[in-house]
């Protein structure tokens, strides 16, 4: 019987972004926040990588960022899974 799939570790730039959307969400499962609002939370010389690491662990089958088209740009949302692996990384804490 094959062994359950393992979930690959996040990355530096991965982790940054679930806490980027986190703080940009301020929090809420609920929020939809722009690309740009999520990028504006990554520290200046790091936003290079910001691209490439979103399209990165929207791609993970865990979903812990989902996409929502709008009619003028895409939007991004923090999941229950997003939020619970930020806690079991220990940068959030529930409240």
């Amino acid at each position: 019987m094959p062994e359950p799939r393992q979930e690959a570790e996040l990355r530096q730039d991965e982790i940054a972004v679930l806490f980027a959307t986190w703080e940009a969400s301020h929090g809420s499962l609920n929020a939809h926040v722009p690309e740009n609002a999520i990028r504006n939370k990554i520290v200046r010389s790091h936003r290079r990588f910001f691209k490439e690491a979103l399209k990165s662990i929207l791609r993970r089958p865990e979903a812990y960022i989902i996409r929502h088209p709008t009619g003028g740009e895409m939007t991004y949302q923090i999941t229950r899974n997003g939020r619970d692996k930020l806690f079991e990384l220990g940068l959030i804490s529930y409240s």
